[in-house]
């Protein structure tokens, strides 16, 4: 390189010649990998979008569901005890003249199942408020007779005190949990039967999830990629998740997640 170089140019102009080109060049790649950088930021929330709102159309098919659940319940139940009570009432009319006694006994079966009608009409009428409250708890229960139909698994929800309306960032973090629990239940746990308790209090919602698989606690939990998502969507919204051995054995889930979580707070881990 020396013998290379034309008179009178000195070791120090090369050198600082070199340096300039490596700090151009290295510009250069900071450029591009900024660049870079915002693309896939810029695909990741483009994605991320997609996912709230195909979640938001899941918990929609899954409130349909329950709805449509609900309608068949209304029609095999509600409609077999009105069946019911009016062959009892034509028959009552020829068996009034006829047998007067029986007539009288029969009167009373009558408002049995005149009364178990209304209790089915209640029953179905809060089920219906229910629905218009949001799509929270509705969609939770029409994930449940999802998972019921497609698998062996049986699934007993139950509500403590009063449930109000949970936003949709709120409805779709849960969702997104017990989604995701069922899943590891039914490909991992070999349980039998689950249990779900939502208890909605000091604004939080509490989402209790029990399952009496094989896990014993012996061993730790291996927190995969969808245990880990879960934490993830807990942690973001501003609540929390905890694992541990359900009595007397299988898995016990405890998410929660305050009403006031915001679709921003969650976006904020994509950043």
């Amino acid at each position: 390189m020396g013998m290379m170089l034309p008179d009178g140019f000195s070791y120090g102009a090369l050198l600082a010649a070199v340096l300039m080109y490596v700090a151009v060049r290295s510009q250069s790649l900071l450029r591009a990998a900024h660049q870079t950088n915002r693309k896939q930021l810029e695909r990741l929330k483009a994605a991320y979008s997609e996912l709230q709102q195909t979640s938001v159309q899941a918990m929609g098919y899954a409130a349909l569901s329950e709805r449509a659940r609900l309608a068949r319940d209304i029609h095999d139940g509600l409609g077999h005890q009105m069946t019911s009570l009016i062959v009892q009432l034509q028959a009552l009319k020829w068996m009034i003249p006829k047998d007067p006694v029986e007539a009288v006994n029969s009167v009373d079966e009558m408002l049995k199942v005149a009364r178990k009608g209304m209790d089915e009409v209640r029953y179905a009428v809060k089920e219906w408020s229910d629905d218009e409250k949001g799509l929270g708890p509705v969609a939770l229960k029409g994930l449940i007779s999802q998972t019921e139909a497609h698998s062996r698994l049986r699934i007993r929800y139950n509500e403590i005190g009063p449930i109000g309306d949970w936003p949709v960032a709120c409805s779709t973090i849960l969702y997104r949990i017990l989604q995701e629990a069922l899943t590891n239940i039914l490909k991992h746990a070999d349980a039998n039967r689950v249990d779900i308790v939502v208890e909605e209090a000091k604004e939080k919602v509490k989402l209790l999830i029990m399952d009496d698989g094989r896990f014993s606690g012996e061993k730790p939990l291996d927190a995969g990629f969808g245990l880990n998502g879960m934490i993830d969507r807990c942690q973001s919204a501003g609540g929390s998740i905890a694992f541990s051995p359900n009595s007397p054995s299988g898995l016990r889930i405890e998410a929660v997640i305050p009403l006031d979580a915001s679709v921003a707070s969650y976006k904020e881990t994509l950043v």
